[in-house]
C-alpha cells in the first residue's frame, strides 16, 4: 500500500491532479438548500466531509476564527459522503433558520473545510461561504 499523502489545500483546482474544481464561494439565505456535488476520478474510493464552519471577523480574513453559536447548516442526510471511483455523490444542507448573522454587512462571511480522504491521500480544501440574513 502506498503511503498516505497529507496536505492542506486552499481551494485551487490545480493543487492536485485529480481535482476537477473545488468550490470557491457561495451565498446562502435562510432555508436555502446548498448542494455540494462530488465527482470522483481519483482511482480510489473517497470519503468527503464538510467541517469547521467558522465565522470570519472581516471578509478579507483568509480563515474564520469564531465558532457560531448555532450551526449554519442542517444536514439533510449527513455532512459526509463516500464516493466510489468514477461515481458522483452529494452532500446537501439547509441553511439553519435559527442561525443569526453577526456582520455589519448584513451577511456573515464563513470559512469551512472540505476533507477528502482515501487509502492513498488525505487533503483539505478551504473554500469560502457567505451567509445572508
Amino acid at each position: 500500500m502506498p503511503p498516505i499523502k497529507k496536505a492542506r489545500r486552499s481551494g485551487s483546482a490545480t493543487d492536485h491532479p485529480t481535482d476537477v474544481g473545488a468550490p470557491t464561494k457561495f451565498v446562502a439565505a435562510p432555508n436555502d438548500i446548498v448542494l455540494w456535488v462530488v465527482g470522483n476520478t481519483s482511482g480510489y474510493t473517497i470519503t468527503v466531509t464538510l467541517t469547521d464552519f467558522l465565522r470570519k471577523k472581516h471578509p478579507a480574513d483568509p480563515k474564520g476564527t469564531i465558532q457560531p453559536e448555532t450551526p449554519p447548516f442542517i444536514w439533510l442526510v449527513s455532512d459526509t459522503v463516500v464516493v466510489d471511483d468514477g461515481k458522483v455523490g452529494f452532500i446537501a444542507g439547509r441553511r439553519n433558520p435559527d442561525y443569526q448573522t453577526q456582520s455589519f454587512l448584513f451577511h456573515d462571511f464563513l470559512s469551512y473545510t472540505i476533507h477528502v480522504q482515501s487509502t492513498a491521500f488525505d487533503f483539505e480544501y478551504d473554500p469560502d461561504g457567505d451567509i445572508k440574513p
